[in-house]
């Protein structure tokens, strides 16, 4: 089970991971017409800083590189990003190194990072690593036959599988906790059901989550395994609509009659 690939092979293997298969959930029709998109974005490259600081520091320090803006000698103080000597310096700098990253950012992960470390709960979590950034590809039985999949687990401890994530806060202003929505809207939830699929283990699923606005909070989410067994439930019907569409069906999912048997006037109000 253990693969040991770098981040080019594991992308090139051919086997199906959960970003695509999410996508293809969205509407088998849409995916079709549009083909799977790896996800690439100034979110996911802090993303990508901060789990390599927080799970592998030895990574880190080696492959990230800090930007610090040149400073000004008449003035002994940082150029404007918008004048010519700091565009010029950054652009040499970021054609030197491959992961880049800004002073600023730095500085983010870094009070993240201390946030982290004061939690009553999440340094328990973490402890007793057996594995990070593990990649993993295996075999998943359907109704339909064998689907070879593949995925990247962020953490592997003796306390399970642990999924790390970022946003930017866990609430709006009115107390709205909008990550617990986070965690169904972008299949969080489903994402850990198909690692232990992947892993043919019963381990306890974690998610921690960290904010990246002050006052860069972090909270623990432990996934009852009723609601992992549910999940299960999910991907085995992912997965049967991935078969169809291999074999030729793509079936939107407004194919189907749609019946409204639900209202809340207060949404019209």
């Amino acid at each position: 089970m253990d693969w040991e690939v770098t981040e080019e092979e594991y992308r090139a293997d051919p086997a199906l991971n959960f970003h695509k298969l999410a996508q293809f959930h969205r509407d088998p029709k849409v995916f079709k017409e549009n083909g799977y998109e790896d996800e690439s974005s100034d979110a996911m490259r802090f993303g990508s800083a901060f789990h390599a600081k927080l799970l592998t520091p030895d990574v880190y320090e080696k492959n990230v590189a800090v930007f610090h803006p040149p400073i000004n000698p008449k003035t002994c103080e940082p150029y404007g990003t918008s004048t010519k000597a700091y565009k010029e310096v950054q652009e040499a700098f970021y054609q030197r190194y491959d992961f880049v990253i800004s002073d600023v950012e730095e500085k983010t992960i870094d009070r993240m990072l201390n946030e982290f470390y004061l939690h009553p709960v999440a340094p328990k979590i973490l402890a007793h690593k057996k594995a990070t950034e593990y990649a993993v590809k295996s075999t998943i039985e359907t109704p339909l036959g064998e689907i070879e999949c593949k995925g990247r687990i962020d953490a592997i401890t003796a306390e399970g599988i642990v999924d790390i994530k970022t946003t930017a806060n866990f609430d709006d202003a009115t107390g709205r906790d909008r990550f617990r929505y986070a965690i169904y809207d972008y299949k969080y939830i489903v994402q850990l059901a198909f690692y232990r699929r992947l892993l043919g283990t019963d381990d306890k699923c974690w998610i921690i989550a960290f904010e990246k606005n002050s006052p860069n909070r972090v909270a623990v989410y432990s996934i009852a395994d009723e609601v992992i067994e549910k999940a299960n439930a999910v991907v085995d019907a992912w997965l049967y609509q991935w078969q169809l569409a291999e074999q030729g069906t793509y079936k939107s999912r407004y194919d189907d009659l749609i019946v409204i048997d639900q209202y809340e006037p207060l949404r019209d109000m």
